[in-house]
């Protein structure tokens, strides 16, 4: 979504409203994804315990079949250090994987002689290791999926998806999902440099957000409610 809107204004095009409710379709996936993780958060957990088992299980398996390679190794010195470098890779894989230690391991294989594993048993070891990152990082994987900062480039069309979204009752619950959208670049707007404190772009860009909510959503809904009231 984020290429296909660059793409757009890359090449300088508008964008036509027939576009507009598959665009904010795309957002309330995006956002309703990222609320269903969230929703069985404690159930994956679960089950990520139990694949970073299994997969650490494989791991240590293919790195133990290595060991006879380090034993017919002749030179003391070297046979040594790939001992400790096999045991401190299978330490690392003792308790909860993190970043700290998958770059151990990382740093560990890329010491580890070609004498002692065979190139592919090499790449299964790394694949595993890959799978077992992601696995264990999978809620920075899903946030960083579903997060929609694309928009605060693109919040000159806020206006007019708001608009969209109101005009058709049958929508109104993509709503909730394009106002969460709405709120994913704030972090991204805390890292700014360019000004004397990331607060003013803060502050600018809830500001364009409220008035395009207050013009296009909430005046709408205020003037069709006193129209009702009235007869």
């Amino acid at each position: 979504m984020k290429t296909f809107l660059l793409l757009f204004s890359h090449n300088g095009l508008a964008l036509r409203q027939q576009l507009f409710s598959p665009i904010i379709k795309c957002i309330e996936m995006l956002k309703s994804i990222e609320v269903e993780f969230k929703s069985k958060k404690f159930l994956i957990n679960k089950w990520v315990v139990l694949v970073n088992r299994f997969t650490c299980e494989q791991i240590t398996r293919q790195i133990e079949s290595g060991m006879p390679n380090v034993y017919k190794i002749k030179k003391p010195n070297i046979q040594q250090n790939m001992l400790t470098l096999i045991m401190t890779i299978l330490e690392c894989y003792k308790g909860g994987y993190n970043a700290l230690r998958r770059t151990v391991v990382r740093h560990c294989l890329n010491l580890i002689s070609e004498d002692v594993f065979e190139k592919p048993k090499l790449q299964a070891i790394g694949d595993l290791n890959h799978r077992l990152g992601l696995i264990c990082n999978w809620e920075v994987n899903v946030r960083r999926a579903t997060r929609c900062r694309f928009v605060y480039w693109q919040r000159s069309l806020c206006p007019l998806f708001f608009k969209e979204i109101i005009n058709d009752k049958t929508r109104l619950n993509q709503l909730n999902y394009y106002l969460a959208a709405l709120s994913d670049p704030i972090d991204m707007l805390t890292n700014i440099k360019h000004l004397s404190s990331a607060q003013i772009a803060i502050d600018n860009y809830k500001k364009d957000i409220y008035d395009a909510f207050t013009q296009h959503v909430i005046r709408p809904i205020c003037a069709k409610t006193e129209e009702e009231l009235r007869q």
